[in-house]
C-alpha cells in the first residue's frame, strides 16, 4: 500500500516537535461526511488565514467603599488595574511565523496534487459582490482587543468592509460561508484557518483591605484554533456535502519561552500600590500604558511558536488528505 510523502513527513515531523500534540488524546475530528471529500475536486480557495498573537492584556478591579461595619469611619472606592506587555518581540516576527506557516500550508496542498485557486480568481462570483479585496502582508490590531492579527505575504481574501478603528468585517461567521462559496465554483474544497496564540493571563486577587488584579504568562496555543476544509453544500441543511475538521480538546502550552512571571497590583483607600516601573507597549501606532512587562527572546519565541502551529496543522492536514485520497 503507498502512503502519501506528505503524510509520511508529517509523522516524522511530529516526533520533533518539542511542542508536540498527540493525535489520539489532544484533538478530535468533527468532520462531516468525510467519505464525500474524495469526490471533491482537486482544487482549493484559501478563503481566510489569519493568526492572533495576544501582545498585550489589562484589566482592574473596583471595590467600593462604605461605612465600616461598627464605626463611623467610611472607606471610598479602590481601583485596582494591571496592564502586561510582551517585551521582546517584534511585529517582524510575528509575520515571519506566519509567512512559514503559510509557505509550509501551500507546499503540502501543492504536493499533493491540488491546484490553489487566488483571490482575484474568483472576484466575480455573486458571493463576493459587495466585498472589498484585502492584501497581506498585513497585521491588524483592531481585530481583536490586544491582539495582532497577522496575515500572511502573498495572501489576498475579501472583506465585507472596513470600521473605522481597522476592524474587517466579514459578514456572516466563517463556518457559515465556505460552502456557499465552493457552491459557486463547482464544490471546489475552501479553507479557512484561524490560529489563537494567547499570552497572558488576568484575573482579580485578593485584598481584603480593597480591590487587586493579578496575572502572569500564559503562552499557548488556544483550542479555538481553526483549521476547516469543506466542500459542497449539502442538499437538505445548511452546510457543507462534506468537511474535515479537527478541533483542540484543550488549550496547549507553549513551554520555554517565558520565564514563570506574576504580577499583583492592588489599591486600598489610602495607597496604590503598583510595579516601580512604566512603559509605553506600542503595537503598530496603537499606544497602551503599560504596567508591567513579560520579557523573552525573539528567536525562542519564533522557535516554539511555529513549533507548536505546524504539529497542530500537521495533524488537521493528515486527517483531511487521507480523506480527500479515499482513505479512513
Amino acid at each position: 500500500m503507498r502512503i502519501s510523502v506528505t503524510i509520511l513527513a508529517m509523522a516524522i515531523s511530529q516526533l520533533v516537535f518539542s511542542q508536540s500534540i498527540d493525535p489520539k488524546k489532544d484533538v478530535k475530528e468533527t468532520s462531516l461526511n468525510p467519505k464525500g471529500m474524495a469526490k471533491a475536486p482537486r482544487k482549493v480557495y484559501i478563503n481566510s488565514f489569519r493568526v492572533l498573537y495576544q501582545m498585550i492584556d489589562e484589566a482592574s478591579d473596583t471595590k467600593k467603599g462604605g461605612r465600616e461595619v461598627g464605626g463611623d469611619a467610611y472607606k471610598g472606592d479602590a481601583t485596582a488595574r494591571l496592564a502586561v506587555g510582551i517585551n521582546g518581540v517584534e511585529t517582524s516576527a510575528l509575520q515571519n511565523i506566519t509567512d512559514q506557516f503559510f509557505t509550509r500550508f501551500k507546499n503540502d496542498l501543492t504536493k499533493d496534487g491540488f491546484t490553489i485557486m487566488e483571490a482575484d480568481e474568483i472576484q466575480s462570483i455573486e458571493y463576493f459582490k459587495d466585498y472589498t479585496m484585502v492584501s497581506g502582508p498585513k497585521i491588524n490590531n483592531a481585530q481583536l482587543e490586544g491582539y495582532a492579527m497577522v496575515s500572511p505575504t502573498g495572501f489576498s481574501y475579501y472583506v465585507k468592509g472596513i470600521s473605522k478603528s481597522g476592524k474587517e468585517k466579514k459578514g456572516v461567521k466563517l463556518v457559515d460561508t465556505g460552502y456557499k462559496i465552493s457552491r459557486e465554483l463547482d464544490d471546489i474544497i475552501v479553507i479557512d484557518v484561524k490560529i489563537v496564540i494567547p499570552s497572558i493571563w488576568l484575573k482579580d486577587g485578593v485584598n481584603l483591605a480593597g480591590a487587586a488584579v493579578k496575572g502572569g504568562a500564559d503562552l499557548k496555543l488556544s483550542k479555538f484554533s481553526t483549521i476547516t476544509y469543506q466542500s459542497g453544500k449539502d442538499k437538505i441543511a445548511p452546510g457543507p456535502a462534506t468537511s474535515s475538521i479537527t478541533i483542540l480538546k484543550n488549550d496547549v502550552p507553549i513551554e520555554g519561552v517565558f520565564t514563570d512571571a506574576k504580577f499583583k497590583s492592588t489599591a486600598n483607600k489610602s495607597r496604590v500600590t503598583t510595579p516601580e516601573y512604566a512603559n509605553i507597549f506600542i503595537v503598530e501606532n496603537t499606544t497602551v500604558s503599560i504596567t508591567n512587562t513579560i520579557d523573552c527572546e525573539q528567536a525562542v519565541y519564533e522557535k516554539k511558536v511555529l513549533e507548536a502551529i505546524l504539529s497542530y496543522y500537521s495533524i488537521c492536514y493528515s486527517n483531511f488528505i487521507k480523506r480527500a485520497n479515499g482513505k479512513k
